[in-house]
């Protein structure tokens, strides 16, 4: 048997009926027809080069990652960590930010899914964040810290960039 969605959402009471009926129609009328504005704004809009976090899911990325020249901050968590849900924001907000982004390659590690690559740094505790150039660690630090110190860090890692 097929059923329209109008017709499942009979058993809920009637001003839910239309208020889901309603947010339904916008979601699939919005859908089907791009506005002309979206499809013209890759070609009005400058191309902006983001410099988003890179995610490590393998031990090849994360060999891959290593020769960068760049230095690396590596960003040691797990979903179910508050503080690393707390610090992992800070840390892609000043790296996005104007003086690091392209300098400095920020990476995110999964302990639980890289159990191994955790242990390579002695991952005990996290968040962990460890700045490493040229194959070495150079600096690290456990848990949430100040914001100033996380602007020193990053400027820490963007100084190995110029020497």
């Amino acid at each position: 048997l097929l059923f329209s969605t109008h017709h499942c959402l009979r058993l809920l009471p009637s001003p839910l009926i239309n208020m889901q009926y309603s947010r339904i129609s916008r979601m699939l009328s919005s859908a089907a027809r791009p506005t002309t504005a979206a499809l013209l704004s890759p070609l009005s809009a400058p191309a902006r080069r983001s410099f988003a976090a890179i995610t490590i899911s393998s031990e090849d990325e994360w060999i891959e990652q290593m020769k960068s020249p760049k230095p690396l901050i590596v960003d040691f968590h797990a979903d179910w960590c508050g503080p690393c849900r707390i610090l992992g924001p800070k840390l892609e907000n000043i790296h996005e930010s104007g003086d690091v982004s392209g300098k400095v390659d920020l990476c995110k590690v999964d302990v639980d899914a890289l159990p191994e690559l955790a242990s390579q740094f002695s991952v005990s505790s996290i968040p962990a964040v460890f700045l490493v150039h040229e194959g070495r660690v150079k600096s690290s630090f456990v848990g949430v810290v100040p914001d100033e110190e996380l602007e020193h860090f990053f400027m820490e890692a963007q100084a190995l960039t110029e020497a």
